[in-house]
């Protein structure tokens, strides 16, 4: 688990090894850096803790499946984004549906 303090964070996700890895961030303006070899991952952002972005390093919008699914934790519906891509695939759970972040940037520099 990735845990941010007070303050401005970047917190890179990584690759993967099996299982989940979670980040979670505070206040100020953390960033989260994802990649199409991140694996899987779970964000919780709070509320009001700042102006908050994924960045995702190597994948556009148009990589990603996007949707919500319930998760069996406190954080409840989660807004959920997959991909496949050169044969790496990885997922991504955002809580409280994605509310708290407040950039999602891609690749192609699309926000």
């Amino acid at each position: 688990m990735i845990h941010a303090g007070s303050g401005n964070d970047t917190l890179d996700i990584g690759g993967s090894q099996g299982g989940w890895q979670h980040a979670r961030g505070e206040t100020g303006d953390d960033v989260y850096i994802i990649g199409r070899d991140s694996g899987s991952a779970l964000i919780h952002e709070g509320a009001g803790a700042g102006t908050d972005t994924i960045r995702f390093e190597d994948l556009t919008l148009s990589d990603l499946a996007v949707d919500y699914t319930e998760t069996q934790d406190i954080y409840g519906r989660s807004l959920r984004m997959t991909w496949d891509k050169d044969g790496v695939s990885g997922k991504l759970h955002v809580s409280n549906e994605g509310n708290d972040i407040e950039r999602f940037e891609f690749a192609d520099g699309t926000v």
